[in-house]
């Protein structure tokens, strides 16, 4: 699999992992990688966060997307 942005600029560039988000192959130019929370449920519905992280990889546009400001006022 090659990666989806260098693609668009009619480059042949192997992936090296898969966007999270999008699924889109990415190599190591456009991946992001970034770490999320992991959750578990106990009883009433608590939710509680567990304080080891897990590891999320990213393109770089579902990265921005993930960034942006919230546009509620």
């Amino acid at each position: 699999m090659n990666c989806y942005d260098c693609s668009r600029d009619s480059v042949e560039n192997p992936a090296v992992a898969v966007c999270n988000l999008c699924s889109a192959g990415i190599c190591r130019k456009h991946l992001v990688e970034t770490d999320r929370a992991i959750t578990v449920t106990r009883l009433l519905n608590r939710e509680e966060e567990l304080p080891l992280r897990a590891r999320k990889l990213l393109c770089h546009k579902c990265s921005q997307a993930l960034q942006q400001p919230s546009q509620v006022e």
